[in-house]
Parts: structure tokens; sequence; C-alpha cells
């Protein structure tokens, strides 16, 4: 016998489960799994019905979340109107026309969303479509860590020069090994050609940045293409260059939905050896806007570059 929870955006934390009458939220469905006195007796299903799952904060299993080989716990969706959790919020601002001759808007960013701009930069979506940091070079479409995307000029003295005050930026790339990645944050400049750097620990052994592949990105400076924004983390302030020209209306621009991601994740699994997690399956479920974990992770000593 297989046992059925229903879930769906649309209903509510009071219902009794069924098809007809779904429980609302992720966290009910697993209390109530967790209670349920068929688990790891019969294969229990979390059917989610279509539509957006909006979580606060991740969804946590732990070992108390498990099923049996022959009783598994199945969170499922339909295939061809499948469920999306994501952790992050829907926002509409309040823009202002910044600069004509670049197409630059502004906007403030107000609470509660401060929190997901909490550490510098964050990932963020416009009408749906995914909105670049201000970068050099300009995105391709088609990034390739080795080719479209990257340049060995980005971190050029004469270019270097032209950022008036790029704290709050980033560098990204290949390490000088070219089996992983290196991160820095920019936290100002040395002199007019050098830049203060905070590396991120991404590698477990020492690391230089590779001279060719790399990239840098949320530097005002380079804020000069369709679809590009910058985050004025001390002023807390959002500068955008629309994707589309049927964009830069200041009415349809203020209408546009927005959505920030809030969290590097969206599920968190951990188990012990003792306790592990086990036969926990998860189906045709789409996880959609989270915010990278490069701009979030604890940073080492200065740099100098």
């Amino acid at each position: 016998m297989e046992v059925t929870i229903y879930v769906s955006p649309k209903g509510s934390d009071e219902g009794e489960w069924s098809e007809s009458n779904p429980v609302q939220t992720l966290f009910r469905a697993q209390n109530l799994i967790r209670n349920h006195p068929e688990r790891q007796k019969n294969t229990i299903r979390i059917k989610l019905l279509g539509g957006i799952y909006n979580l606060k904060e991740p969804l946590h299993f732990s070992a108390v979340d498990s099923g049996t080989s022959n009783a598994p716990v199945i969170w499922d969706s339909n295939y061809e109107d499948p469920a999306i959790i994501t952790v992050s919020q829907l926002a509409q601002f309040s823009w202002k026309e910044y600069d004509n001759e670049r197409g630059i808007f502004v906007t403030p960013v107000s609470e509660p969303l401060r929190t997901c701009f909490s550490s510098g930069v964050t990932a963020v979506w416009m009408n749906n479509v995914k909105l670049n940091l201000a970068r050099y070079p300009n995105f391709a479409g088609d990034y390739d860590y080795k080719g479209n995307g990257v340049s060995e000029d980005c971190l050029l003295p004469t270019r270097i020069q032209t950022w008036k005050n790029p704290q709050g930026g980033w560098i990204h790339g290949l390490s000088h090994h070219e089996w992983g990645s290196v991160h820095f944050k920019i936290t100002g400049k040395k002199d007019e050609t050098n830049l203060l750097l905070q590396q991120l620990p991404t590698i477990n052994r020492e690391a230089n940045l590779h001279p060719k592949f790399r990239f840098v990105e949320n530097v005002w400076e380079e804020l000069d293409a369709p679809g590009e924004y910058y985050f004025d983390e001390d002023r807390m302030l959002l500068y955008l260059i629309p994707p589309n020209d049927n964009d830069k209306n200041i009415e349809t621009l203020n209408q546009a939905k927005f959505r920030i991601a809030s969290s590097t994740r969206i599920i968190s699994i951990e188990g012990t050896q003792t306790e592990p997690v086990c036969n926990l399956k998860f189906m045709n479920i789409n996880f959609r806007y989270t915010r990278s974990e490069e701009h979030t992770s604890e940073l080492q000593s200065p740099n100098t570059i």
C-alpha cells in the first residue's frame, strides 16, 4: 500500500492532505511524514502539485526523514506541470532614471530585501530573466571558463586605473593549476593600479589566480551592457541597465517583477555514519533561484594584486 500526501501552493496547512484538500507548505508535509504511522512500513509519496513553493529558509532533511529500501519516501511532482521550489523573494522597485546616456536606472533596496543583499551581491531575475552583475568581459550568453566570458586583460593596470572605487567588486577565475577556481573580494585600492583583495577559501591548498582565465564583476565602471546590474553595498542602491529597450520606460520598469535569491541552497540533507539519510527520493521537481556560495564564503586574509 502506498500513502500519498498532496501539497499545493493554493492549499491550506489545515487541509486533509488529499488531492482535493491539500496542505500548503513543504514543512507541514514533512512533519506529516515524520509522524506518519506507515513511515518505513509502506511507501510514502509527497505529491507536489504544480506551482511555486517559496520557502523562507531551506528545507532540512535528516535521518528522521528516511524511508527503507522497501518503503521509500518519495517527493514527487508532475513532469508536465512540475513544482518549483525556491528560497527567494519577489519584489517590485521604485526605479528612477539615473544616467540617460548609459541607460542606467537606480532604486533603493529596503527591508526585508536588505537581508538578501547582506553579503554584498546576490542573484537577481527580472520577469524570470536572469540578470548579470556588471562585469568585464561582458557575459556572452555561452560562458566558457576558458573562452567566452573570461579575459586576461581584466586586471591590466590601465583598466584598474579607470575604477574610481571598486570596493565590493569580485574577481573570479581558474587557479593557475586549472583544476579549481579561486575567488577574491575587492576591498579597495592600494594605489592607482593595485587592488586590495580578500580571498575566499574555496581550495584546500595554495592556489594563484590564472593569468588568462578570469573575470571581474560588480564594478561600477563595467556597468555597460543590457541586462547588467550593479549593487552599491554602502548605500544599498541597485543600478540596472534593463535587458530590453521596451523595459526602459519607467512605468514598465516599475511594474516588472523581480526575484531576489536569499539563500545558497534550497534543501539540505545531513546524516551521520550511525544515523544516515537513506531511501529518500526527489523526482520531477525544479529547484530554482539560488545565490552563489562564492559570494558568501568567509573571507581569508587580505592580498594585493
